[in-house]
């Protein structure tokens, strides 16, 4: 998309099977907005499940994210108002070697899901809800 007043509106991924691509699975970049992603599985992809870059209103439910070779979720700069609860995200980051723990859920962030999600500064209002870590 050139030039600034363009966008992606009203983006709907849903029930795929998102898998073993040479960089990231989903892509959400710059000036997309209105994007849902529910009930996929983002799985073993070479670097992150899903990366966003200056995208807004962005909800994630109902997913499992695992076993990709960066982080499941990465939340770039600009990116804002999102909706992150209900998926189940484990073994992410394989490239530093696979991270065993007990099954836990969890409201919010700490730096044990790391590995599963990560907001980067300059990201504003990620609401991350209850999900499910194994």
């Amino acid at each position: 998309i050139h030039g600034s007043n363009n966008y992606c509106d009203r983006i709907l991924i849903q029930n795929c099977v998102i898998s073993d691509n040479a960089r990231c699975g989903i892509v959400i970049w710059r000036r997309a907005r209105n994007v849902t992603i529910r009930r996929c599985v983002i799985h073993r992809n070479a670097s992150m499940g899903v990366l966003t870059d200056t995208a807004s209103n962005v909800i994630l439910t109902g997913n499992t994210i695992s076993y990709n070779g960066s982080n499941g979720l990465h939340i770039l700069q600009g990116s804002n108002n999102f909706q992150i609860y209900g998926n189940t995200s484990f073994s992410n980051y394989t490239s530093l070697g696979v991270k065993v723990r007990e099954p836990f859920d969890l409201t919010g962030l700490l730096p044990k899901v790391e590995r599963d999600i990560r907001v980067t500064r300059y990201a504003t209002n990620i609401n991350v809800g209850l999900n499910h870590y194994r």
